[in-house]
């Protein structure tokens, strides 16, 4: 019974302090100053983006939500198609800034890619 207690601990004790692997792909030239902006700027746009775009935006594969990986080019091209009236009329009934969309944009241009197989 001890030795089950104690592998219990050290699993439980492993799976809190084992890295969960880190969200976002940041460029390596991007200072050490910026990464916790850029962080945090990446995080409300998950949420934002959970908010007003997924529910168009995302797909289900294998039980599994995935979140399209953009391009930089793409996504530039996308604030200017958010100016179009009726896909606005589609996001949440607030609409978005432009800080908003600007979070959003980090967040799909920096978040982890999508492993192909």
């Amino acid at each position: 019974m001890k030795y089950l207690l104690f592998i219990y601990l050290l699993f439980v004790l492993f799976a809190c302090s084992s890295p969960k692997g880190v969200p976002y792909e940041l460029p390596a030239t991007l200072p050490e100053v910026s990464r916790a902006t850029v962080k945090t700027n990446c995080d409300k746009g998950k949420i934002l983006y959970e908010i007003n775009c997924a529910k168009c935006h995302t797909t289900k594969e294998k039980r599994k939500l995935v979140i399209p990986d953009f391009t930089a080019t793409q996504l530039s091209g996308y604030v200017l198609r958010t100016q179009n009236p009726e896909h606005f009329e589609n996001l949440s009934d607030r609409g978005l800034t432009n800080v908003e969309m600007t979070q959003i944009i980090m967040y799909l241009l920096y978040k982890k890619k999508n492993i192909k197989k």
